[in-house]
């Protein structure tokens, strides 16, 4: 892969749980819940609480909700997670939806940045499943390029796998095409010959 420590542009702009993203701040879970804490602390009576609302073998639907010293909500926020085979969801679709409701919660709480209801970590996780639809022409163009280099998919599959980044057909067609460059320019060696395999 290209120098970078991921194939996703969006990841590499993150600094201290904040994304920058067209002139928007969009903040992690993490991060909401580290401000929130620092504002509200545990030991004057603030909490956050989940509750599942819906789950079946497809799909799972999160309630988050921010409590104020008196027990009330103050913020309520809702997310749905599809199960899935591949990526995070594979594994932890309900642990998935759970951060995501409460981080929409704080974000009505005011803990969401520049008013963005959406955290980093959906949104990095939407665009992800955007770029994981390539057309079979993208597909077929970089799968010649790999033979034109002989270099097997498969090892390519796992040189990405074992470095977090996801499969190719999830990068955007620039990390797919800086790939190929180092590729050609011998940038990872592992790879650059059929022994490779």
């Amino acid at each position: 892969m290209p120098s970078a420590s991921s194939p996703f542009d969006l990841e590499q702009t993150m600094t201290d749980g904040i994304v920058n993203l067209k002139g928007k701040r969009y903040y992690t879970v993490a991060r909401r819940v580290h401000d929130f804490r620092a504002a509200c602390s545990i030991a004057d009576g603030w909490g956050l609480v989940s509750s599942m609302v819906s789950i079946d073998a497809e799909t799972i639907i999160m309630r988050g909700a921010v409590i104020d010293p008196q027990g009330r909500e103050v913020a309520v926020g809702y997310a749905e997670e599809k199960r899935s085979s591949r990526g995070v969801n594979s594994t932890s679709a309900l642990e998935n939806a759970e951060t995501s409701a409460l981080g929409r919660a704080l974000a009505a709480a005011g803990f969401g940045g520049d008013g963005a209801y959406a955290s980093a970590d959906e949104l990095t996780n939407a665009l992800r499943q955007q770029r994981q639809t390539w057309t079979d022409s993208e597909r077929a163009a970089f799968m010649a390029r790999l033979s034109a280099l002989e270099v097997s998919p498969s090892a390519v599959a796992r040189y990405a796998d074992e470095r977090g980044w996801g499969s190719p057909a999830g990068w955007t067609p620039e990390a797919r095409g800086a790939f190929v460059a180092d590729l050609a320019t011998g940038k990872i060696p592992a790879l650059y010959s059929p022994a490779a395999e």
